[in-house]
């Protein structure tokens, strides 16, 4: 459509088309336009200072300024995607329709000609904001600050009169709205998806007309690990990623003949990184190891000793790792079973954690031994170092003539 040489032209309609543009920059005597429902996504009028009607509803206008339209008496620019509109030029306004766009804030203020309107949020649809607000998280939850959603001229955060649910419900309990600063609080538990607030245009003619405008809220997650292992610190499964405050999934106590075991946290209400292991109690009359072997020192050359509560005639063998261990390594008595490793036998295993294993013929009784090595080895000339050696040999000394008296007795 062309009318750029239509300088006289004070009346257009052209409504209910598939126009896409329109240049009325040329028509300086116009003083009604309607343009409604075309596709319209631009729409200047910044030369048409007699304009008195202006409908534009039902298009794709992004953005729409009418301050040098002062003259301006009919506004009707629903159904757009406007976000932003200043109308405090337009002190002759009498009728304004303005509902679903993306307007986050507005002012009647200036408006007082204002006789006829329709307001979103009260009784239509209400605005739709085109920006999401982003979380942060603090003190166990989610945090929201509207306050960045007013930028301009006369927009204010004290302007919101109140936050809800975007069906007009109250926000969960959960969850606060500080009408000072704007920030919005939400638990974990109850994240809502959106919310609506009103906003006061400050209307002479109706002190309590409100705007409702809809926000949605988008959350970056707060989440920790949560890694199940064995007794041993291996992992089982897969390490879970829980949100804040949320539960794992537990994952089955690894079994251990003579025990029962429970993990050492329920995996409940996570709100930190968590590594959670069982916690094993021998059941009552079951074969267990009443004595769990030492920490093995290399290099210390002293016997390892440990029992099961099995009877001595029941004595079948010895595990280290699942792997039987031959009998020259180890010495048993009764007492009511005492295994001793010999040095030679313990030398050979690797520095670390090791399963070991009682085996009678009633059951099995299960114990760790950690091997490690010696701090520090006494330089020539330095006595202080010797003390710990010395001990070490009373010790082997004192095991040997033990562990000799008492296979005389037997």
């Amino acid at each position: 459509l062309d009318v750029s040489n239509n300088r006289e032209l004070t009346y257009l309609n052209c409504g209910d088309n598939n126009l896409t543009t329109l240049n009325v920059d040329n028509n300086i005597n116009l003083s009604t336009l309607y343009c409604s429902y075309n596709k319209l996504t631009a729409l200047n009028i910044g030369n048409n200072s007699e304009l008195k009607i202006l409908m534009c509803n039902g298009n794709k206008l992004e953005s729409l300024d009418v301050s040098s339209n002062i003259k301006l008496e009919d506004l009707r620019c629903q159904n757009n995607k406007i976000v932003s509109l200043d109308v405090s030029n337009n002190t002759a306004l009498k009728n304004f329709y303005f509902e679903n766009n993306q307007l986050t804030a507005l002012d009647l203020s200036e408006n007082k000609a204002l006789m006829s309107f329709f307001v979103s949020g009260t009784n239509s649809t209400p605005q739709n904001c085109p920006t999401s607000l982003v979380s942060d998280f603090e003190n166990g939850k989610y945090k929201f600050d509207l306050s960045t959603l007013f930028s301009g001229p006369n927009e204010d955060i004290a302007r919101v009169m109140m936050v809800k649910l975007i069906n007009d419900e109250a926000l969960p309990e959960t969850a606060t709205y500080d009408e000072d600063t704007g920030i919005i609080l939400i638990s974990p538990a109850d994240k809502i998806e959106a919310i609506k607030y009103y906003y006061d245009l400050k209307f002479a003619g109706n002190p309590s007309l409100r705007m409702g405008v809809i926000v949605n809220l988008k959350y970056t997650l707060k989440t920790f690990t949560v890694t199940y292992q064995d007794e041993h610190g291996n992992t089982i499964g897969n390490p879970q990623t829980i949100e804040y405050g949320f539960d794992a999934i537990a994952e089955a106590v690894p079994e251990k003949i003579g025990y029962t075991g429970v993990w050492n946290h329920n995996g409940k209400n996570i709100i930190a990184d968590t590594f959670i292991r069982p916690i094993y109690t021998a059941n009552p009359g079951e074969i267990k190891m009443i004595k769990q072997p030492p920490v093995w020192f290399k290099g210390s050359n002293i016997y390892a000793s440990f029992t099961s509560n099995a009877k001595f005639t029941d004595f079948l063998s010895v595990k280290v790792d699942g792997i039987t261990v031959d009998e020259i390594s180890y010495q048993v008595e009764e007492g009511t079973t005492v295994v001793t490793f010999n040095p030679a036998f313990l030398e050979t295993l690797s520095i670390g954690s090791h399963t070991v294993e009682i085996i009678s013929s009633p059951g099995t009784a299960y114990g760790t031994l950690e091997i490690d090595i010696l701090e520090k080895v006494p330089e020539t000339g330095d006595i202080s170092g010797c003390y710990p050696w010395l001990m070490l040999m009373c010790s082997s000394a004192c095991g040997l003539i033990l562990l000799t008296r008492k296979k005389r007795i037997s």
